[in-house]
């Protein structure tokens, strides 16, 4: 259950579709293709082709032109042979915009509109398209309803009491996003206040239970969301998952339901009588229920969740702590990368294309996608829906199908009534043009369209041949398998006369076929790609000598595709990087302003590259040094980031597209070097070196040795220095004491400063006595 933590009134999302029309044909059609038509619906589901429904109307030696043609053609022919205005059949689209409310911000009383139009109603012809051209604007303040679906295994015990301690804070930060918020827990008690006395228990295996409570949370109305709110499952796991066919081990065969069976206490009531859901079961739930996954999982996991989110839709991955603690901070960080983006999806059949072309906010540019991220509140984002039949379905209930067009993520959507034009009006009984019995069919067959269809018993043009040999009128003449009358060749030489009608020739192999109404048509003269006839069955199919491409390939032989996804690099969504032309799957890189290539036109002579961008989780994942060095925040900065290879060398070939990257560790003074690149699913790669090139280590006990060495010399040698200047000048004073000795001129008693060795005093005292 939820409860209510916010009443604020809300500004909601808001989505403005504006409806356009682009009647554009979906390529120009061989002329010889529209000729090889028998019937006006046949005629009309190529795009260029006209029909003519005109009664008499036939070939001729004085008309040589066919019913079906192009537009071009029929205007050309001559007057008098010419099929009246009124008589060609060449249908066009049909728009009606049927519930077009306006943007509304949603009150008390009145749920908010974030799409508009809401309802159209759309005819189209196979081969042409109609183009809507949509907005939508990132909300402010939208309702919220996040549900923590946590497993309550005993290895999560630690992580159980973390997270009552952490669920008020969620609360609170939540909050602090929406105000209109409410929050529930697991699928066994309905307030976070309860996650305490919630009970754990042991597994007998590893993979948990998890996808049973998915559904259950996604299907059951107890769990009480909103319709007009966007909604989170948090899914908090450490451990894999069991999917459907797991039961098997357990004795339980029968196939989940996908409905709600909850009891009144919340519990889970069928886990011992069907089996788990599947993978696609879950998506499908997903995308019924307008549902945003967010995968909680620990490191150990994280791999098999990333894979199970890019099968269910609007749902991401984060890496959870060993005791949850991050778990705020990651349901924080991935509900803003949620609803910093939109994503559009439909749910078309296989026989409807739909194609998504938006400029984002910056771009000025078209590109074709369906996805736009890095939006803030107030930005507006403009989308172009390209619609295309590209085929009519073999049941004629199926050539009118509603589908709709949505944000993911939401409950909203465009439904769009979309009929294929796949036959003509006089094709229909009650329709003018069609009438059975008719006298132009000899009373044998039905007129349709100007042509005869004829009962079981007769054939030919006019009915007038009878199967049985009688009955009928035989026509001798062969003009009617003749092209024209500048020839004598009957059935293009490809076939024999029959009744004023060509019967071709059947080729040894079964998958050839001559046909056309002179056998002028065949499926195997087409241009080949490859030794394939317009490069095989999935590009296109060989119509009378020319290749009729599937949607998305181009090209004489549709050898080129109309897709850009091939031309974007990894992490990017402009193809060739803004820097060329996506020219059939391959980029044409620009070479007038700068010199750019490679494989995205990602390089030039001054062009940076990603080697910066990928230094610091090379680093931690390799060497465990960096930015990144404590391995909890290497694996959360480096969620997405592939696995290096680590090699001995890490070295590329000059003429790859690989890009080699070198830098210091400040940690340690080495280099490390690591290679990058894109394989051919354009899937990046990355080859380390496993070790570093460090400088050598310093001599530090001959360092040492030689500064006291040094230091014992240079003292040394200032002792004796002093010691010589010392003695040269005591043997410079004591010559100086000689050279004065010798030059004295007197003796002891001319000496004037000579004294006696002995002194004499006198008493005053003393008188002689």
């Amino acid at each position: 259950m939820f409860r209510r933590l916010g009443n604020r009134q809300v500004i909601v999302v808001s989505m403005l579709l504006v409806a356009g029309v682009i009647g554009s044909a979906f390529g120009q059609t061989n002329s010889s293709s529209c000729t090889a038509k028998k019937s006006c619906g046949e005629c009309i589901r190529s795009p260029d082709c006209v029909w003519c429904s005109q009664p008499r109307y036939e070939r001729s030696a004085r008309n040589p032109y066919p019913r079906c043609n192009t537009a071009t053609k029929h205007l050309a022919y001559p007057s008098e042979t010419r099929c009246r205005d009124d008589f060609l059949i060449n249908p066009s689209h049909e728009f009606e915009l049927r519930k077009d409310e306006e943007i509304t911000k949603g009150s008390e009383h009145r749920e908010a509109i974030q799409i508009r139009p809401q309802n159209v109603y759309l005819k189209l012809r196979v081969g042409q398209s109609f183009d809507l051209n949509m907005q939508y604007a990132q909300a402010e303040d939208y309702p919220v309803d996040l549900y923590y679906l946590m497993d309550l295994s005993k290895s999560m015990e630690d992580d159980k009491e973390e997270l009552s301690n952490l669920g008020n804070l969620l609360s609170e930060t939540m909050q602090n996003l929406t105000s209109n918020f409410r929050l529930g827990f697991g699928s066994f008690v309905d307030k976070v206040g309860e996650v305490k006395s919630a009970r754990v228990s042991g597994n007998l295996d590893a993979p948990e239970g998890g996808f049973d409570a998915i559904m259950q949370a996604i299907v059951c109305d107890q769990i009480g969301w909103r319709q007009q709110a966007r909604r989170l499952i948090v899914f908090s796991t450490d451990a894999s998952f069991h999917y459907a066919g797991d039961g098997l081990l357990g004795g339980i065969v029968k196939p989940n339901d996908g409905k709600c069976h909850l009891d009144s206490r919340g519990e889970y009531t069928y886990s011992t009588i069907q089996d788990y859901p599947s993978v696609a079961h879950i998506n499908s739930k997903v995308k019924e229920k307008s549902i945003n996954m967010i995968f909680a999982v620990t490191a150990e996991q994280i791999d098999i969740y990333e894979r199970l989110s890019q099968q269910v839709e609007g749902s991401s991955c984060g890496v959870l702590a060993a005791d949850s603690k991050n778990v705020v901070e990651l349901v924080k960080s991935q509900y803003q990368k949620i609803t910093s983006s939109v994503e559009l999806k439909d749910t078309a059949s296989a026989f409807i294309k739909v194609s998504y072309f938006s400029n984002c906010v910056d771009p000025p540019t078209w590109v074709e996608t369906n996805k736009c991220s890095g939006l803030r509140v107030g930005d507006v984002v403009n989308f172009k829906v390209k619609i295309e039949v590209t085929e009519c379905p073999k049941d004629p209930i199926d050539w009118r199908q509603k589908f709709t067009i949505y944000r993911v993520g939401l409950e909203e959507s465009l439904t769009v009534d979309l009929e294929s034009i796949c036959d003509c009006p006089c094709e229909t009984p009650g329709n003018p043009g069609y009438e059975e019995f008719s006298p132009e069919c000899g009373g044998f067959g039905t007129l349709t369209c100007g042509v005869c269809e004829c009962d079981e018993k007769h054939f030919g043009r006019k009915c007038e041949c009878d199967v049985e040999g009688g009955g009928g009128t035989r026509v001798e003449d062969d003009s009617g398998c003749r092209a024209d009358n500048t020839t004598d060749i009957i059935c293009t030489g490809r076939g024999t006369c029959n009744c004023g009608q060509c019967e071709c020739f059947q080729r040894e192999n079964p998958l050839e076929k001559i046909d056309g109404q002179y056998c002028e048509c065949d499926n195997f003269n087409c241009p080949r790609e490859s030794e394939l006839i317009c490069s095989g069955p999935g590009h296109g199919r060989c119509d009378c000598g020319k290749c009729i491409c599937n949607p998305g390939w181009s090209g004489d032989a549709c050898q080129c595709s109309l897709l850009q996804d091939t031309c974007v690099e990894p992490g990017d969504t402009i193809p060739c990087n803004g820097h060329g032309n996506c020219v059939c799957g391959k980029c044409s890189c620009n070479t007038t302003v700068a010199r750019y290539y490679g494989r995205w036109c990602e390089k030039c002579p001054t062009c940076p590259g990603r080697c910066e961008e990928l230094k610091d989780c090379v680093q931690c994942r390799v060497h465990g040094t960096g930015e990144f060095n404590q391995p909890e925040i290497c694996e959360n900065e480096c969620v997405n980031f592939p696995e290096p290879e680590k090699v001995d060398v890490a070295s590329s070939d000059e003429e790859s597209e690989e890009k080699y990257c070198a830098f210091t560790d400040h940690s340690d003074g080495c280099r490390f070097y690591f290679v990058y690149g894109y394989d051919v699913l354009g899937k990046l790669y990355i080859r380390a070196q496993r070790t570093k090139d460090c400088p050598p280590e310093p001599p530090i006990f001959w360092i040492i040795s030689g500064v006291v060495g040094a230091i014992v010399l240079v003292g040394l040698l200032f002792i004796l220095l002093w010691k010589l200047l010392t003695h040269i000048h005591d043997r410079a004073e004591y010559a100086r004491f000689e050279k004065e000795r010798m030059s004295a001129k007197w003796d002891a008693g001319e000496n004037p400063i000579y004294k006696q060795a002995t002194s004499t005093f006198k008493n005053p005292m003393y008188s002689g006595r």
